[in-house]
């Protein structure tokens, strides 16, 4: 059975830092042009939104606060997703075209 915490602000804010450090990682991860795993995203931010909806109205600015701070940094992360793939696309169109070119000057080399 489940017992109520002692420390309601204390769950939310755990919960807060548990979704802020996986954004905070998955930054540094990206930075350092590894590969960047946000499959657990959905469960945190659901799990730190059920205890958000059952927090008293007293602690309402405290959190705004604290996840105002955490969706700037995952707006960071979006934006920093975003510019990785237009990277990533521009280098498979290059390395496509000059695959193509290759193949083009075989083919014809092979021709002649």
């Amino acid at each position: 059975m489940n017992q109520p915490s002692s420390d309601p602000g204390g769950d939310i804010d755990r919960e807060i830092d548990k979704v802020a450090s996986l954004i905070t990682m998955a930054r540094r991860h990206l930075a350092e042009d590894r590969m960047v795993d946000l499959s657990a995203l959905e469960g945190k931010v659901r799990v730190l939104c059920a205890s958000i909806v059952d927090s008293p109205p007293e602690d309402a600015d405290q959190i705004m606060t604290s996840v105002k701070a955490m969706i700037e940094n995952l707006e960071l992360l979006a934006r920093e997703l975003t510019a990785q793939q237009v990277k990533l696309g521009s280098k498979a169109e290059g390395i496509e075209r000059r695959r193509a070119t290759q193949a083009y000057a075989k083919t014809k080399k092979d021709n002649t």
